[in-house]
């Protein structure tokens, strides 16, 4: 009798083979933007049902000692085929005017700014503002965003996570290291000067920041500044002025800078 790993390897093996075939029901319907995509996304599933069905047929699947580490495996790849599924096909499948008009801005801007890849897929399908989906090659917008020109330029600042992502050792990996150096000396000037607890614990809490996440956000800011110049910066300025507690903050800055 199979066992339940067995079972959901099978019900994944059979989901991954839906998609395929959802998406091979596609050619000849696409752009060749979309195209390309779709072909990418049938190679990286394709590869995902073979290991399936290679798993399927591995004697040491039965072995209970060793499922632990197959359940990880199949973990992994159904994290895969559900992103491919939720992402790709829907986009594909769906196809509108306005991820035409964004896919094929976005070719153009990858072809300006010298972009080595293949442009990533666009879709305006996002809830949460743009996002940048490096898993499955794919840019998400909310919808609407195609008629916005002060917030096209923020396509820049996702595909620069591309940049930065793949070319991480040049890009990253010293960025990294300056910030750990200002913030490992922040601590130690700290400590020296006796500055309090709660000082100390805010320059950590900085510091985790930093080294967690704003180091790309900032770096991706920088990329697509270089590529966009001030209109990125106008972009940013129209979407802070859209926070309540930033807002002020920006208004006042304004007024001062606009007076004589």
């Amino acid at each position: 009798m199979p066992s339940l790993l067995q079972k959901l390897l099978l019900d994944l093996k059979r989901r991954g083979n839906w998609i395929l075939d959802e998406l091979a029901a596609l050619e000849k319907v696409l752009p060749v933007d979309f195209e390309n995509h779709r072909k990418d996304a049938i190679q990286r599933l394709s590869r995902g049902v073979r290991w399936i069905e290679h798993t399927l047929g591995d004697p040491d699947l039965a072995d209970p000692n060793l499922e632990p580490n197959f359940f990880m495996d199949f973990k992994r790849m159904s994290e895969m085929i559900v992103s491919i599924e939720d992402t790709s096909l829907l986009i594909l499948k769906r196809c509108s005017p306005e991820d035409r008009f964004l896919t094929s801005l976005l070719g153009q801007i990858c072809r300006e700014v010298g972009f080595k890849d293949q442009p990533p897929l666009c879709g305006a399908l996002s809830f949460q503002y743009f996002q940048a989906l490096m898993e499955t090659d794919i840019i998400m917008t909310p919808q609407g965003q195609a008629s916005e020109l002060l917030a096209l330029p923020d396509l820049y600042h996702e595909l620069a996570h591309f940049v930065v992502y793949r070319e991480r050792p040049v890009l990253e990996v010293p960025v990294l290291a300056i910030i750990h150096k200002y913030f490992g000396d922040a601590v130690r000037k700290g400590r020296q000067q006796g500055l309090p607890q709660a000082t100390m614990d805010a320059i950590g809490k900085n510091s985790t920041l930093w080294t967690s996440l704003w180091h790309v956000e900032f770096a991706c800011d920088m990329v697509a500044t270089y590529w966009c110049g001030p209109a990125y910066g106008f972009a940013n300025l129209r979407l802070s002025a859209k926070e309540p507690e930033i807002a002020a903050i920006v208004i006042s800055t304004l007024d001062s800078a606009l007076k004589p």
